[in-house]
């Protein structure tokens, strides 16, 4: 593990517009101010750094890089013909010259700790701008497992920092080295006035906690998964977090009963937000507002639970959860029938469509006018028979049973059926059907199924 700075190099301030010398400036940092050409080398020697990653144009001021490390550092003597040559070539370059530079060895050892000299392009064309991104995202290959990094956005074009955040959004996201963003930092040069002529070295690193509170909302919104944003949460309002994190381990088990509970804990969540840090205001309700109501039942109260089980099929599938939207939707079709034939024969239709053995015994009816055994009312075919089509294709993939369809005939198969349950809805609303017949034999069988249990 080692400490790493990635730092900027621009062109300087001259004190002679004809030579290119740096201005040195005095910088405060860590209660302390220390004069330099760069605030590089103030980060380097506050900060302990291991190495440096310096990036810059051909154009850009390396030979004072070279002398002032060279003659601070002591790490490699100062060679002035050396200088001379990265002089000459430097003051000459421009962005058409090719990416190189005399002598970068001679720089990195003089930085020392197996540093590293980076040549990009200006920036000013598509191709440019990709070549940059290119190499800055490569800079990844500089770096070692468990490094601590640090950045100096300070210096050089102002574009340049814009593609380094794309290199720590991914080292913080994706990256397998597990590196640690110690420190974002920003020298104020413009503000010495205010400060007696010290420019104050700023620390950014919040720039990064609010792009994780942006990746949180996506993985919430693409995925229901709220683990980032709770971790982000600071913990005197760890409620909401615990809220979020039950909701997340109940909707990743596809626990449709317990997800029922969630929802309406989330849609109070989404109100209580007054005494929020802005951050929070700006991206809980919003995530949160829009899952809930995106899976809010919408029909009539005879059918709010099989509503629900079917918004969160349909949101499974937006989410490409296959087989999550499958079960939620098997268990729709179920909770629908169960309302159907119950509805006009219990005041508590809810817990009735809820109930294990009751909804047994409506599988049992189904499978029975599947195979023709028990006379029906065609609404209760209809379900039955896209019930069983379905059932039998999260059952093989359930028990990893061999299934002929390939997986896109599989998809294919759950958006019909999608499409077919709101058929049977608007069918269901048009007509009024007598399900005396069906309750009966539902209720005779439910009632067996209690006395075998006991």
């Amino acid at each position: 593990m080692a400490k790493v700075l990635i730092s900027f190099l621009g062109t300087g301030i001259f004190k002679d517009a004809s030579k290119r010398t740096y201005c040195t400036a005095k910088y405060s940092f860590n209660s302390t101010t220390l004069e330099s050409s760069f605030v590089s080398k103030v980060l380097y020697d506050s900060l302990g750094i291991d190495k440096m990653i310096l990036i810059g144009s051909t154009h850009s001021m390396w030979e004072e890089v070279y002398r002032v490390f060279a003659d601070e550092g002591q790490r490699a003597p100062f060679d002035e013909a050396k200088w001379v040559d990265i002089y000459t070539a430097c003051d000459a370059n421009t962005n058409a010259s090719e990416l190189a530079i005399p002598h970068p060895e001679a720089i990195e050892e003089a930085i020392g700790g197996g540093s590293h000299v980076v040549l990009v392009k200006y920036g000013i064309d598509a191709d440019e701008i990709k070549q940059n991104s290119e190499i800055i995202l490569g800079l990844e290959s500089l770096l070692n497992e468990n490094d601590e990094l640090y950045v100096d956005i300070t210096h050089s074009f102002r574009s340049l920092p814009l593609y380094v955040m794309n290199l720590l959004v991914y080292l913080r996201n994706v990256s397998p080295k597990n590196i640690t963003i110690a420190g974002i930092y920003y020298g104020m040069l413009e503000a010495r006035r205010e400060f007696n002529n010290i420019a104050p070295i700023v620390e950014l690193s919040d720039i990064l906690n609010v792009n994780d509170w942006i990746s949180g909302a996506y993985s919430f919104m693409q995925f229901g998964n709220a683990y980032k944003i709770a971790s982000l949460i600071p913990a005197q309002y760890k409620s909401v977090s615990d809220t979020l994190r039950e909701f997340s381990d109940i909707e990743n088990l596809n626990h449709l009963v317990a997800l029922y509970d969630q929802y309406k804990k989330l849609k109070t969540l989404a109100n209580e937000n007054q005494n929020w840090p802005r951050i929070m205001q700006m991206i809980i309700p919003q995530v949160v507002g829009r899952y809930t109501k995106t899976i809010e039942p919408k029909t009539s109260a005879n059918h709010k639970t099989s509503d629900f089980q079917f918004n969160i099929a349909k949101w499974q599938l937006g989410r490409y959860n296959f087989l999550a939207a499958i079960t939620a939707l098997v268990e729709a079709i179920v909770t629908r029938c169960c309302e159907l034939v119950a509805m006009d024969y219990t005041d508590n239709l809810e817990s009735l469509a809820k109930n294990k053995l009751f909804r047994d015994a409506t599988k049992d009816y189904l499978t029975g006018v599947c195979y023709n055994k028990i006379g029906t009312i065609d609404i209760l075919r209809d379900w039955a028979v896209l019930w069983q089509s379905i059932a039998l294709i999260r059952n093989r993939l359930v028990h990893a049973l061999e299934i002929e369809d390939a997986p896109e005939q599989i998809i294919e198969k759950l958006r019909n059926a999608i499409k077919k349950y709101n058929k049977l809805i608007m069918k269901d609303g048009k007509l009024e059907y007598n399900y005396a017949e069906a309750y009966i034999w539902i209720n005779n069988r439910y009632e067996e199924l209690q006395n075998n249990r006991q």
